[in-house]
């Protein structure tokens, strides 16, 4: 299956032009899409629909919007954006990223001659995370193929996925033993506080007075930041996955921490990959938990 699929179904709602010399039906135009990242260092998809038999390449673009991991992984569906298609100023249409066809684009009929513009919008969780813009010339009873890349704007919502060990925690546990809650804190390149889980301190770096509640997400494995973040350097001061003690009491059984390898990131509008490790119980420096929430001396299973 390929783009020729999608052109042969557009010829078919103009018949009867070809061959004449006056046209007076309305021709068609499919938009293609892939992403490239703010930096244009990455880019997602190449127009045509995800192979099979290239499992660890995303050819439609459209499964993670860039995250270095193999297109068939189960996370890929709770990120995937829907595509606003807005012609001459109307919104024409809002589609999936894929389409039935399983190519990455849209068929707009209704099209005459003359020149017409279009802004094609990528939207994740209500907000437009890619855009493009630009003007095609749409002849009546033909198909017109327009290949759109989307870029990052800015700010947009951070996507963080974490693994284990270099893998999915599978089900939310690590070795058995189930994930409780997640907690975070992500610091911009002047080291301030951007985004994090704790939403307010006792001072600057006292214990968390109120911490946001973020259960593990059996299938995202991920979250995504509570307010847009402008596109830039980061670093996550810690990522912590919390397994609950005999006892009532908590402690991290994975963690990243500042200064770990992958801490530092670069938020460009793709979701980013944190790879978290055994903890040895102890809290990231700079993390000082709510009430109750008390790290152990004894190292996590």
């Amino acid at each position: 299956m390929n783009r020729t699929l999608l052109l042969l179904t557009a010829l078919a709602l103009v018949p009867g032009c070809y061959g004449s010399s006056t046209c007076n039906t309305a021709g068609s135009v499919t938009f293609y899409w892939r992403f490239v990242s703010a930096s244009g260092a990455l880019q997602s998809g190449n127009f045509n629909p995800d192979d099979p038999a290239t499992p660890t390449v995303d050819e439609s673009g459209c499964t993670y919007l860039g995250v270095p991991l193999t297109d068939d992984d189960t996370r890929s569906t709770t990120v995937t954006p829907s595509i606003r298609i807005t012609v001459d100023g109307i919104v024409a249409d809002t589609v999936g990223c894929i389409g039935s066809n399983g190519v990455p684009g849209a068929l707009l009929p209704g099209f005459f001659g003359g020149a017409h513009t279009y802004t094609i919008d990528a939207i994740r969780a209500g907000r437009v995370v890619f855009t493009a813009s630009g003007s095609t010339n749409a002849p009546a009873c033909v198909n017109t193929p327009v290949d759109v890349v989307l870029q990052a704007v800015s700010p947009a919502d951070l996507v963080v996925l974490y693994d284990y060990n270099g893998a999915p925690p599978t089900g939310c546990q690590i070795g058995g033993v189930p994930i409780t809650h997640v907690a975070y804190e992500i610091r911009d390149a002047a080291n301030r506080i951007a985004d994090a889980s704790c939403q307010s301190r006792n001072g600057t770096v006292g214990a968390c007075l109120q911490e946001r509640t973020l259960a593990c997400d059996p299938v995202n494995l991920g979250f995504t930041s509570t307010i847009p973040l402008a596109l830039g350097n980061y670093t996550m001061n810690y990522l912590e996955l919390w397994q609950t003690l005999p006892g009532g009491s908590q402690q991290p059984i994975a963690q990243l921490c500042a200064g770990d390898p992958g801490s530092a990131f670069v938020h460009d509008g793709f979701p980013v990959l944190m790879n978290t490790t055994v903890s040895s119980g102890q809290l990231c420096p700079g993390n000082y938990p709510a009430s109750g929430l008390v790290a152990s001396t004894s190292p996590a299973p």
